[in-house]
């Protein structure tokens, strides 16, 4: 039983392909978008490398992260990013991302809300997510999930989990 691609109400999560480097790039090549993230924008021979490693992970066993593109139900264009990462048995950490143009909408928190049931439906029994204190609109999608803030010691993170 497959449990990808996911259909939600406005947009859907599938595995990415090879040959998106494109649609990839539109958003982590983006400083906006890249700027709360440690690692930064990426130029176009990163886009690439980042996608390769993506896809390969598709199929490594056992599986240890799931990044899948986010996609428009009625247009198929691919508008950013959201997955999980296995932390430790039975515990995920979920990260999302979206073009600017699509901010706002609450197609940020469907995606969260999406991966996030992917992680449980896969055995997690613990979902974190966490983000530097200055990305509100973060924040808020960790909220709209109904996750739950966890003190932390460094008070430029704030972190949460379900």
């Amino acid at each position: 039983m497959t449990l990808i691609p996911i259909a939600g109400d406005r947009i859907r999560l599938r595995e990415w392909r090879a040959d998106e480097v494109d649609g990839m790039h539109r958003w982590i090549g983006n400083p906006e978008v890249m700027r709360f993230l440690s690692w930064g924008s990426a130029n176009r021979d990163d886009t690439i490398r980042h996608l390769e490693f993506i896809v390969k992970e598709q199929s490594a066993k056992p599986r240890t992260r799931y990044f899948l593109a986010i996609e428009l139900n009625d247009s198929s264009r691919t508008i950013g990013d959201a997955g999980f990462t296995w932390v430790s048995s039975g515990s995920a950490e979920i990260g999302y991302f979206l073009e600017p143009e699509y901010w706002g909408r609450g197609l940020g928190v469907e995606a969260a809300r999406m991966i996030i049931d992917l992680a449980f439906n896969l055995g997690a029994n613990e979902v974190q997510a966490n983000c530097f204190a200055e990305n509100t609109h973060s924040e808020r999608i960790m909220i709209a999930c109904g996750m739950s803030s966890i003190a932390t010691e460094d008070p430029l993170i704030r972190r949460y989990r379900l």
